[in-house]
């Protein structure tokens, strides 16, 4: 099961989170194959003066300042095709509901072990 936590600074209109969200969950789950159910999605609005990055305009252009900062924490053992298929849905729903460019979007993707998670009340094996 992928687990997307994104923080960036919020879209124009908040009020397309929720869509953004159900965008991202329904590519990365397509990508994957599997249930959309599997994908869990949390977004963290960023205020603007809470996040410092490039701000030199001659090296950095505006649309390259800013990328929304992706974690994905997901099972091991998918092949590299996979993931990549994943974080390009990914990183193509996000630029999409944030109006960037996916190359502006900061992906890093992460793999856990089953016995290093705990859900369900015990330590687990893959789902």
């Amino acid at each position: 099961m992928p687990i997307i936590f994104i923080k960036s600074l919020p879209p124009a209109n908040l009020g397309t989170i929720p869509e953004m969200i159900s965008e991202i969950r329904a590519s990365g789950a397509k990508a994957l194959r599997c249930p959309e159910s599997n994908v869990w999605v949390v977004f963290q609005p960023v205020q603007p003066a809470y996040y410092v990055q490039a701000d030199d305009p001659a090296i950095y252009p505006n649309d390259k300042t800013h990328p929304p900062l992706i974690l994905v924490k997901a099972q091991s053992g998918r092949s590299m095709a996979d993931k990549e298929a994943f974080v390009r849905a990914v990183a193509t729903a996000v630029a999409h509901g944030l109006s960037i460019s996916s190359k502006n979007v900061w992906i890093h993707y992460e793999e856990m072990q089953p016995q290093d998670i705990w859900f369900d009340g015990r330590w687990t094996q893959r789902f």
